[in-house]
């Protein structure tokens, strides 16, 4: 889309900016095109039209949107059009290169960052996020790595083991010893290891 700007049309080449229609905006562009039909313009002030062609007095932006956020039911914002700009350029600055949305917008880099440019609650909660999650990961590795670590040491309880050789003692004599033992392992839950030792605990 074109933007005119009476601002700066005095310097060379600054009389208007071609701005891309982004993707968020363009849905409500097409349909208010579709039902309007042969309309020019997406919202006609006839006051600007007017200024324009050099009949009529500047006019009183502020009011008619001021009219406009009260007919769509939105709640007013401070400034409301240097808030406007000055969120889709922070916006932006996140997607594209700074001079890059600077000639979009149609300031200087030095002004957008003095100006324009704003830390959002995004922001915050990204940073947050990202922390939160770097965290819990970390955690969760450490967790896996002591369950793992503990898992290598366990082994058949001893005082279970000693019950069951002195039991089989007392009760089978030493011939049948060895065979009560090795059920008795083969039914405890080992966890697979290596053929090297046990580190302690």
């Amino acid at each position: 889309m074109t933007v005119h700007s009476p601002k700066t049309e005095h310097h060379d080449g600054k009389e208007s900016r071609v701005v891309p229609i982004f993707a968020e905006l363009r849905p409500y562009l097409e349909a208010a095109r579709a039902e309007a039909k042969d309309a020019e313009y997406v919202i006609t002030i006839q006051a600007i039209d007017q200024f324009r062609r050099g009949i009529g007095k500047s006019p009183n932006l502020g009011t008619r949107m001021k009219k406009i956020i009260r007919r769509a039911g939105l709640k007013q914002w401070p400034k409301l059009f240097h808030n406007l700009r000055a969120s889709r350029q922070t916006e932006l600055a996140q997607r594209f290169p700074e001079h890059v949305v600077c000639e979009w917008i149609g300031n200087s880099q030095a002004v957008a960052r003095e100006h324009y440019l704003r830390v959002t609650d995004t922001d915050y909660d990204k940073a947050a996020g990202a922390t939160v999650l770097r965290a819990a990961k970390s955690a969760a590795r450490g967790a896996h790595k002591a369950q793992h670590k503990a898992q290598q040491h366990t082994a058949v309880p001893s005082v279970t083991l000693l019950e069951i050789v002195k039991k089989a003692l007392e009760t089978e004599g030493l011939g049948q010893v060895t065979a009560t033992l090795c059920k008795a392992v083969q039914e405890c839950s080992l966890t697979p290891r290596g053929i090297e030792p046990l580190l302690p605990p």
